[in-house]
């Protein structure tokens, strides 16, 4: 495994990127130019990789975790993960404060924590999507793929989540 810089309050989770996941990752973040400049599959999600690493996996990041429900696999739960714009112990990573937005991530992830966060989507925000509400759970995260070495979620943590709200049953509608 990576030896990573760790705190004793910071969580490291593997992931795995999903579908076109990859390429809109570095389309948001890069460009459509960029993109096109990665014509294999395997360079692109080197490229998708070395994205995260930059942003979420080089030190702890501040995340609020929000309970989206059941996924459509049997024994998956959707969370949405977004990196925290509102603590200055966490300041945002250089590229998304140079674009003057936060990261997102939508992913699916087993009732049993194996094999960490399947990511299904990736988004930029506004910055005040960043910020804690009554439905977050604030997290010190750093992400690494799990290609090499899986990483699951922890027990204790998985069973924190499971317990929160789902946060889309209580998003304002217009009715």
């Amino acid at each position: 495994m990576p030896n990573l810089p760790r705190d004793k309050n910071t969580e490291t989770w593997g992931y795995t990127l999903i579908n076109s996941t990859i390429d809109n990752l570095i389309r948001y973040l890069e460009g459509q130019e960029t993109l096109e400049s990665y014509p294999e599959f395997r360079e692109r999600l080197e490229r998708a990789q070395e994205l995260i690493f930059e942003c979420v996996g080089k030190q702890p990041t501040l995340f609020y975790i929000r309970h989206q429900g059941a996924a459509k696999e049997k024994g998956e739960e959707i969370w949405d993960l977004t990196i925290a714009t509102d603590e200055s112990e966490f300041p945002l990573p250089k590229r998304l404060k140079e674009l003057n937005t936060t990261l997102g991530f939508r992913a699916a992830v087993k009732k049993n924590g194996s094999s960490g966060l399947k990511i299904l989507s990736a988004y930029l925000l506004q910055p005040s999507r960043g910020q804690a509400d009554p439905y977050a759970l604030p997290l010190s995260l750093q992400l690494v793929p799990n290609h090499h070495y899986p990483i699951d979620i922890a027990p204790k943590l998985l069973a924190q989540i499971a317990k929160m709200p789902i946060y889309s049953n209580h998003v304002p509608t217009e009715d």
